[in-house]
């Protein structure tokens, strides 16, 4: 095998890594759509309060200790530095969250997600994991995934989180079907209370 040929074997088999780690996935969206006015905009959160080193250790945390936290405005809370309070919660270490409610696309096609974390978080929408990082890190993404939108609306986001030391983040950029790309808006997140 020449030189350029296994190059160019070595790049695909890094490609076809990659698109199988994150293949593109067809959500679904929630039905019956829920009633606008039964809407609150923003995501409901549950906290748990004390150091889990990955996702499975925040979801026993959650489950024995799990209360309720002041809504949040959606997925954008940037890295605020050392001691800043994660999300609506209370503390700025050791927080696990359960974030729960409904994301909206407003136009059908292929949306490409691009979630950032500190620590590991693990993000599920219209029934599929779209996003998974367990593990410690600074605010950082694992990359892009493709998600296929059958048609505009509502659908169901679960999201949860943990965060140990230092600082922490949790955001959403996505690039839309019409290519503009922009951090996901509070608008387009909502729960029912």
């Amino acid at each position: 095998m020449t030189t350029r040929a296994f190059a160019a074997a070595v790049g695909l088999a890094a490609v076809l890594a990659a698109s199988a780690a994150w293949p593109q996935t067809t959500l679904r969206p929630v039905s019956p759509q829920p009633a606008p006015e039964s809407l609150t905009q923003g995501l409901e959160v549950s906290y748990a309060y004390g150091g889990v080193r990955m996702l499975s250790g925040a979801a026993a945390a959650l489950q024995a200790s799990g209360e309720p936290g002041p809504p949040l405005i959606g997925l954008d809370y940037p890295d605020g530095g050392d001691g800043a309070k994660v999300m609506t919660s209370t503390a700025s270490r050791n927080v696990s969250a359960q974030i729960n409610g409904y994301l909206r696309f407003d136009q059908p096609g292929v949306w490409r997600l691009q979630f950032h974390n500190n620590d590991g978080m693990r993000v599920r929408i219209g029934g599929e994991t779209v996003y998974l990082d367990d593990s410690r890190t600074p605010c950082d993404t694992v990359g892009w995934t493709e998600v296929t939108v059958p048609q505009a609306g509502w659908y169901a986001v679960d999201i949860l989180f943990f965060q140990r030391l230092s600082s922490s983040c949790a955001m959403l950029r996505w690039e839309r079907p019409d290519g503009v790309t922009q951090w996901a808006p509070p608008e387009v997140w909502a729960y029912q209370p």
